[in-house]
């Protein structure tokens, strides 16, 4: 199965309840249920009849965003409960998204307790009412909007993965058992029985905008371009690149360029080279402070905008180290 993206921020009991008693005192004495991890959010029952909704990565919270100002609207054509936000929390206490205080809302899972027909008929009227024309100015959102066919093949695709990731156990098992030392065939002929069709990859999709954002060596020109291209995928590329260091922006697209043109020995070699390098700096030690340590996720950059790196004052990064710090591979 596809697993659930790894959180780019820490929340806590304690992060929860300090954001409720700055924000929503007269909420803050509730019990604190524990935590439920989604793909995009984290939710806390707050009470009995309440929950904290908090987006646990960039991509959610601008999802979430986008649903605290249109779903209150749209849920009133709606039958079923929904969990429209009740309050709105602000970025603090290192947290760097809005928030949410929702409706708990009580369910079974599916997969435990079926549907009846009853049930069944619910769920119908539920997505026949979602099916709706949206809002006025409602956004685009890549990943839930569209119809059917049009998700028809990234959904095959997905499934396919899968069913792929649950034979993996028979895979190894064959590995295991097969004689690889006296059958030279043994190996490959395992690898052709479990082997299939990936299929399409989202990169089919965003190949053009990836190579019209990052085209050219000017990491500033390439944010230009991304702010002005007026696309979902671009605009969410500039939000993260301009969390990062600058300096480390544009040693990374140095990295990359030259790395294109040489031998994997000698890409190891740059890469232990700029990294030795980054350590003599204030970027690194800074990052680590902002998100490890403080946790205050405003980490002071220096230089801190993009267009006040030196691009070829980066170029010593590339040097080589004194001889006892070099790489050295087997042989050599």
């Amino acid at each position: 199965m596809m697993r659930t993206p790894v959180a780019e921020v820490e929340i806590s009991d304690d992060l929860v309840r300090r954001l409720l008693a700055d924000q929503h005192p007269d909420l803050a004495s509730r019990p604190l249920g524990r935590r439920i991890d989604g793909w995009d959010n984290a939710m806390f029952r707050l009470g009995h009849d309440l929950a904290v909704r908090l987006p646990r990565r960039a991509l959610g919270a601008e999802i979430s965003a986008a649903e605290h100002e249109h779903l209150p609207v749209i849920s009133q054509r709606w039958t079923f409960p929904a969990p429209v936000p009740l309050r709105l929390g602000a970025p603090a206490e290192g947290f760097p998204w809005e928030w949410s205080v929702v409706p708990w809302i009580d369910g079974d899972i599916a997969f435990d307790d079926p549907l009846t027909d009853l049930g069944a008929r619910d769920l119908g009227v539920a997505i026949a009412q979602i099916q709706q024309s949206p809002t006025a100015g409602a956004p685009h959102n890549p990943y839930r909007s569209g119809t059917l066919p049009e998700v028809a093949e990234l959904f095959d695709t997905r499934l396919n993965r899968d069913d792929r990731a649950m034979s993996q156990a028979e895979l190894i098992e064959a590995v295991e058992a097969a004689d690889l030392a006296g059958d030279e065939d043994a190996l490959e002929d395992i690898l052709e029985a479990h082997s299939g069709d990936p299929g399409s990859s989202d990169m089919a999709v965003l190949r053009g905008l990836i190579d019209a954002a990052f085209a050219g060596d000017d990491v500033p020109e390439m944010l230009s371009r991304m702010e002005t291209a007026g696309d979902d995928w671009s605009a969410r590329q500039v939000k993260i690149m301009k969390t990062k260091s600058p300096t480390a922006l544009v040693l990374t697209a140095k990295c990359l360029r030259r790395g294109g043109e040489l031998e994997f020995e000698d890409v190891m070699r740059q890469d232990l080279r700029v990294s030795m390098r980054c350590l003599d700096g204030v970027d690194f030690y800074e990052g680590v402070r902002a998100v490890i340590i403080d946790k205050d996720n405003a980490p002071n950059w220096s230089p801190a905008g993009i267009g006040d790196v030196d691009a070829d004052a980066l170029d010593a990064y590339f040097e080589p180290l004194p001889a006892d710090k070099e790489m050295k591979f087997l042989g050599e």
